[in-house]
């Protein structure tokens, strides 16, 4: 119980912290915290395991095959950017979307004409029939959305 109630009570703390203080920060302040965070994890993890770093061998048997790993790495990166820069051979082409749009000519300005009509013209979009008002049966209220 005398762990409990510390824990509970650091949980509500940082969710207070987390849910109300830090969306206020601007995000070059978050990233200030959060490195001075990382700054202070890694010191206090370092002092904390000294003797262990101190005593691990597995590093010194890896320094000898390091160039080995860095040139293997390097020849694997570099073959994998030459195949990303040439790729396949076949080129990929992607087909436009068309839009339909009603014709320029019912455009409320010159502007929105010119527009309307430079799409029509290159076929990056069709002229759909001009808007019916009188139509009942196309309206919206009358298909009960």
């Amino acid at each position: 119980m005398e762990f409990f109630l510390p824990s509970i009570l650091l949980i509500i703390f940082a969710a207070v912290i987390v849910f109300a203080v830090l969306p206020k920060f601007t995000p070059l302040l978050l990233a200030v915290v959060a490195l001075l965070s990382l700054v202070i994890a890694v010191y206090n993890h370092y002092s904390l395991f000294k003797n262990e770093y101190k005593i691990m061998t597995w590093t010194d048997t890896a320094s000898q095959f390091s160039p080995y790993l860095l040139s293997g790495l390097v020849i694997v990166l570099l073959v994998g950017y030459l195949l990303f820069l040439t790729g396949s051979g076949k080129k990929v082409t992607l087909p436009m979307p068309s839009a339909n749009i009603p014709p320029p000519e019912t455009a409320t300005n010159f502007v929105t004409e010119a527009i309307g009509n430079g799409l029509v013209s290159t076929g990056v979009a069709n002229v759909s029939p001009a808007p019916s008002f009188n139509n009942v049966s196309n309206s919206v209220l009358s298909k009960g959305i």
